[in-house]
């Protein structure tokens, strides 16, 4: 099970502008589900996939992966457990 408890991301502009990709995103899939993430490009599919495997990091909230943060888990065994697919 993957949970987002209150996760946000933001990101620098070229100009300096800091603006939000993610914000406070709240959501659980449990392992025997699958889902599609759908919408606009710069919507944030990216990001949320790649929070989901440590290659990026919030800048609040949580993720767990079946209760445990990924904070606590290292990125190999993470990695290991968690799999993703691209277009």
């Amino acid at each position: 099970m993957i949970t987002y408890a209150g996760v946000t991301v933001t990101r620098q502009r070229p100009s300096g502008e800091r603006f939000t990709v993610l914000d406070r995103v709240w959501f659980t899939v449990h392992s025997d589900h699958r889902i599609a993430i759908l919408g606009q490009s710069g919507a944030g599919k990216t990001t949320m996939l790649r929070l989901i495997n440590w290659l990026d990091d919030p800048d609040g909230g949580s993720i767990y992966l079946d209760g445990s943060n990924l904070r606590d888990i290292s990125p190999p065994v993470l990695r290991r457990r968690v799999g993703m697919l691209f277009q």
